[in-house]
């Protein structure tokens, strides 16, 4: 009898060991996954930031070749309203 018990406390102790092993596994796996989830945001809110630092580059840069547009053609206006006061 008591070696029964003794047997089963055994047995009762390596399926604990066994289960505390499987529980670990899969906070690990977890871990592992949130990391890879983690890891994926970040690189999709760099790539975001990124693409939103271009377009805010191109956008500055097309207000710049507008702006200097309108320059130009105000000192072309300025400059033949200019030449026709002094042909009249």
């Amino acid at each position: 009898m008591k070696n029964y018990q003794q047997m089963e406390s055994e047995k009762t102790k390596f399926l604990i060991a066994n289960e505390k092993q499987k529980v670990s596994e899969k906070e690990s796996e977890t871990i592992r996954k949130r990391d890879i989830i983690l890891a994926q945001s970040q690189a999709e809110v760099s790539k975001i930031n990124k693409e939103q630092e271009i377009n805010e580059q191109q956008a500055k840069k097309k207000i710049q070749e507008i702006e200097s547009k309108y320059y130009l053609v105000n000192y072309i206006r300025f400059y033949i309203l200019r030449e026709a006061k002094n042909f009249y």
